[in-house]
């Protein structure tokens, strides 16, 4: 009888120890929301789940849903309409659970009809918007770095993706919330990291984060605001140099950077004219005098009889690259010649041009550099710490 009660406290304790909820480090992970699928606008979507699932409204309505069942999500006038087994429910909100333990760890599809589908890994829920479905998925740290780094690089060289890891890893940590009055802490796109959820992920990605795991970037014993860009032209610039109005612990430098002189990016250029850029810039008559100075930023200056108009080359980029595409001017790191009515932008690189060069570090771990040389290199004053 004795032994039975030993045996039974035993298994008591065995179950517990081994429960993923009850798990310590669990309990210790940073959780962060993504919004993902916002750029398409969906009004309209499939969701496939490949376990058997409860989905809850916000009114606590619940339905269970079968393993690989088509789940169909619609906005209607401002709300959620949910269609399964011929059941039809309407909300702001879902919530989807499966029987995992842990909710983090659920694997998903989402389709948008005629426009793409992606796996994805982590918590889902649903809400709605006046114009879109809202879709929030939420992961721990280190599962979110490795969504981030396959999106952001290709699979290539082992130390460039550990050094990369440890950049993501710092990123998300010291921008956590960057959403927070939308309902969540970063996007999917350029504005925050792109992230594509699993559709790249391989075991030589898992490698660079696993064995990276919990390393971070800081500067006094602070986590710094780190940046990224693809390709930096050559020098990397500052902050500073970007926006006027930055501030940060880090003290950046310009940093001289030989290992992308050979990038697809090291030179390029995109003609245009007066009557094309007038109309890019919405100026009623045509531009007549464009400048190019350096008052701490670099800025543009765009004139007509009429119309006065002040951008840094940022802005100037940024705002070329949504109104005509972003194949245009490629960085930060261009210069304008005029002549005649042919206006000339010539450049290098690729991006903000700002911190951590990644063809530069491609570039460096083929050599041989550790991805502790590749970091040291982009940031000479940062340690990497746990």
């Amino acid at each position: 009888m004795l032994l039975r009660i030993i045996s039974s406290i035993i298994l008591v304790i065995i179950f517990f120890s081994c429960n993923p909820q009850k798990n310590s480090e669990q309990e210790k992970q940073t959780y962060f929301k993504i919004a993902v699928l916002s750029l398409f606008k969906p009004q309209i979507a499939e969701i496939v789940f490949p376990e058997n699932i409860v989905i809850r409204t916000e009114n606590n309505e619940k339905i269970s849903v079968k393993s690989n069942k088509k789940i169909s999500v619609e906005l209607i006038n401002s709300n959620l309409v949910l269609k399964v087994n011929n059941i039809k429910l309407t909300s702001n909100k879902f919530y989807f659970f499966t029987e995992n333990f842990n909710p983090y760890y659920n694997k998903f599809s989402i389709n948008l009809p005629d426009k793409l589908q992606r796996n994805y890994f982590g918590d889902l829920m649903l809400s709605s918007s006046k114009d879109e479905i809202i879709f929030i998925i939420t992961q721990n740290t280190e599962d979110l770095v490795l969504g981030i780094l396959s999106s952001e690089s290709d699979d290539c060289e082992l130390e460039y993706l550990k050094a990369l890891s440890v950049i993501i890893r710092t990123f998300i940590n010291y921008n956590i919330g960057r959403h927070k009055t939308e309902g969540y802490d970063f996007c999917d796109n350029t504005h925050c990291m792109v992230y594509y959820g699993l559709d790249k992920v391989n075991k030589n990605y898992e490698k660079a984060v696993f064995s990276t795991k919990g390393e971070m970037l800081t500067y006094n014993n602070q986590l710094i605001d780190v940046f990224f860009t693809g390709s930096c032209g050559g020098k990397t610039y500052t902050p500073k140099q970007i926006w006027s109005n930055y501030s940060g612990i880090y003290p950046y430098s310009n940093i001289r950077c030989d290992y992308c002189k050979n990038s697809n990016y090291s030179n390029w250029l995109w003609k245009t004219n007066y009557k094309e850029l007038s109309k890019i810039f919405d100026f009623e008559n045509q531009i007549k005098e464009i400048n190019q100075l350096e008052k701490g930023v670099n800025y543009i200056e765009l004139k007509s009889n009429n119309k006065f108009l002040r951008l840094s080359n940022d802005e100037f980029r940024l705002y070329i690259g949504r109104k005509i595409g972003w194949n245009k001017i490629l960085s930060n790191n261009f210069d304008i010649k005029i002549i005649g009515d042919t206006i000339t932008i010539s450049g290098k690189g690729f991006g903000h041009c700002i911190g951590f060069c990644q063809e530069g570090a491609e570039k460096m771990s083929s050599l041989g550099k550790t991805y502790k040389e590749i970091l040291s290199y982009y940031y000479p004053k940062a340690i990497v710490t746990k």
